[in-house]
């Protein structure tokens, strides 16, 4: 999956590696995805939250690609600094569970219940390519322990995948 050490690993990359490892099994694997990071089976740039919960139920599965940000009151703009990818368990109205690989969770798997929260009005999300898009329609995963030196994770996009015989 072109995994770096240094920069992790791309939504596409995670795209192209579900696809071969899903038919060097003898599967199919039907994906879509939602997100600015990518433009791999993309169909939204913005991750729509009723897609990702109806993309999360029965035998599919979802997951999403956080992004670790900092915000700044001057400038009302959020500034991307790295990401990080947790998978989509469950949800009900007002909650999305998940589950977070990340050590600083600790290292037993456990179920985490996120709510979710909008940006701030007529915000930027400021990317690390030093380009700014409008944050409105994206959402902040309020749940996770944020990485160390950021301010909150908000969901840059998400993968929908479904597999089959």
């Amino acid at each position: 999956m072109k995994t770096s050490i240094k920069s992790g690993t791309k939504p596409k990359n995670i795209v192209a590696g579900l696809e071969h490892f899903v038919h060097d099994k003898g599967y199919y694997i039907k994906i879509e995805t939602m997100g600015w990071r990518s433009k791999a089976k993309r169909i939204g740039k913005i991750p729509r939250l009723s897609w990702i919960k109806k993309s999360s139920i029965g035998n599919s599965n979802v997951v999403l690609n956080i992004g670790w940000y900092k915000y700044d009151y001057d400038s009302n703009t959020y500034q991307r600094t790295n990401g990080h990818y947790v998978t989509v368990v469950g949800f009900n109205e007002k909650t999305i569970y998940i589950h977070d690989p990340a050590k600083r969770d600790g290292l037993m798997k456990k179920t985490l219940q996120c709510t979710v929260q909008s940006l701030r009005p007529n915000s930027q999300l400021k990317l690390k390519s030093g380009k700014s898009i409008s944050s409105n329609g994206f959402f902040e995963l309020k749940c996770l322990n944020i990485k160390r030196g950021n301010d909150l994770a908000i969901v840059d996009g998400a993968i929908a995948f479904k597999i089959s015989k």
